[in-house]
């Protein structure tokens, strides 16, 4: 169960991650893959083992909860992530040090609940397999 419910997750992972970064392509909020595809495959698999089993099978296997969690968590981070604006604004030393500052901030934040959902959904896996 554990090799099956894997192996879907990653596969699913795979498909919708690609085209997720393909439509993304000239707006990437994870600045680089590999992050997004973890965070995204462990989404998929923890829904999708938590889910009960429905749908059609494949050789026995219920697939369709894994691809529905992925493709729901995906719409919510293309919720997320707003269109960047290309507006170019002239601003002052002080106001570019003040907004530098807000961001280092966000950025502080965000990687701290980034660790927490990572170590969370690994504790899901865990409770759900043992």
């Amino acid at each position: 169960m554990i090799l099956t419910d894997l192996i879907a997750a990653l596969v699913i992972t795979l498909i919708l991650g690609s085209l997720f970064l393909w439509g993304a392509k000239r707006h990437n909020p994870w600045g680089g893959w590999f992050l997004f595809f973890l965070v995204l495959f462990l989404f998929i698999w923890a829904a999708g083992a938590w889910s009960g089993p429905y749908g059609p099978t494949v050789a026995g296997f219920y697939w369709v909860p894994f691809l529905i969690w992925g493709l729901l968590f995906l719409l919510i981070l293309a919720a997320l992530f707003p269109y960047r604006r290309t507006d170019i604004v002239l601003k002052s030393r002080e106001e570019l040090k003040e907004e530098e500052a807000k961001q280092e901030s966000r950025l502080v934040a965000a990687n701290m609940f980034l660790f927490f959902f990572l170590a969370l959904l690994v504790i899901i896996l865990l409770v759900n397999y043992l």
